[in-house]
């Protein structure tokens, strides 16, 4: 039995394409999908993009990452609301 965990990755916008590149959040299998959108839906997140090429740089070969989605902050005036 493998523990199942969620974390949230917090990155400026403007690094949004060097993230993807460096996580590759693209592992999901198609009969995931279902689970995924559900996933995206309850945190009101929205798809993340595809196709942007892996970083050679980093290799991460024993971890799997599996992207939710993407959700932008949210602020009231200058105040981010958490």
């Amino acid at each position: 039995m493998r523990p199942i965990q969620l974390f949230e990755v917090v990155f400026p916008e403007s690094e949004y394409d060097k993230v993807l590149s460096i996580l590759q959040p693209y592992n999901w299998r198609k009969k995931d999908a279902p689970i995924l959108a559900g996933l995206r839906r309850l945190f009101g997140a929205k798809p993340i993009k595809k196709g942007v090429p892996p970083d050679p740089n980093f290799y991460r070969d024993f971890v799997e990452v599996a992207g939710i989605g993407v959700k932008k902050d949210k602020w009231i005036g200058d105040v981010e609301q958490l």
